[in-house]
């Protein structure tokens, strides 16, 4: 009897299951299934950014899904690559490494622009308002508000139909909150709309220490657990450094700026850029 080399049979995308379906020739080593061996990355149009999935291999062994932690995008290619490393339960590696193009199809091509809360806004109620562009309208949305960028900690996720205009009854705590808006038809979806902020203030106060404009670093603290710049008097903190200008949380730039009250030694200053819309 012929040898019979280890291989991929198909790879198929579900987009109402928000997974990736990737089916083997012969059963798969389960140890030998890890994100080392299989990736999946969005590609933009200068960059790929890994996708956020975990990975089942199904009872028989023949197929592992690729489970998208949040939802992917649609209309859009994803670049799946498997590393020949990958096992069948006999010990042989996969017949070669291999490189495919996928996307997850959907029916709704719709845009959505935001128009209110503005980026920033202090808010006295929940009152959003959208519109929907293209030429094949589906006229259902939704409205996901969290009080994290990457949205993992919604606070409302609503689908509205046949308005542009929705105000929300719930009750909202002091903080910033995020939202984003998408049309939806059935178990198909458009692309998420840009990210805004908004605030919500108790008596016309917010402290803006809290404001959140881009990645957080630790705060230097003193041996009772206080932050240091709580306890600099008043002419201290007039020689503290200031930023002055920076990129706003929501806003996508052609190139990132920063604008500082005085003279920075630019050998020792560390910028990181973190990617949350999905």
């Amino acid at each position: 009897m012929a040898y019979i080399k280890f291989s991929v049979v198909a790879i198929e995308t579900d987009l109402k299951e928000q997974s990736i379906y990737i089916t083997f020739n012969k059963q798969v080593d389960a140890e030998s299934v890890n994100t080392s061996t299989i990736t999946v990355a969005v590609r933009d149009t200068n960059v790929s950014t890994l996708a956020n999935f975990n990975l089942i291999v199904n009872d028989d062994l023949t197929m592992v899904t690729i489970k998208f932690l949040d939802s992917p995008r649609v209309n859009t290619d994803y670049v799946v690559v498997l590393q020949n490393t990958i096992m069948d339960i006999t010990g042989n590696e996969l017949e070669k490494s291999l490189f495919r193009n996928v996307s997850f199809k959907s029916t709704v091509t719709s845009d959505i622009e935001l128009v209110s809360p503005a980026n920033f806004e202090v808010v006295t109620d929940k009152n959003f308002t959208w519109k929907e562009i293209g030429d094949d309208p589906v006229n259902c949305f939704r409205i996901q508000v969290s009080t994290d960028t990457g949205f993992h900690n919604l606070v409302i996720d609503s689908l509205v139909k046949d308005q542009s205009e929705i105000t929300f009854g719930k009750e909202l705590s002091v903080g910033q909150y995020f939202y984003r808006i998408r049309a939806e038809s059935g178990n198909n979806y458009g692309t998420w709309s840009e990210t805004r902020t908004f605030l919500v203030q108790s008596n016309g106060e917010f402290d803006e220490k809290d404001l959140f404009v881009g990645e957080q670093t630790d705060e230097v603290q003193t041996e009772s657990g206080e932050p240091i710049i709580e306890n600099l008097v008043e002419e201290e903190r007039a020689d503290l450094l200031k930023l002055i200008e920076a990129p706003k949380s929501g806003i996508t730039p052609n190139s990132f700026s920063f604008l500082f009250d005085d003279d920075i030694d630019i050998s020792n200053i560390k910028v990181s850029v973190v990617r949350s819309d999905f």
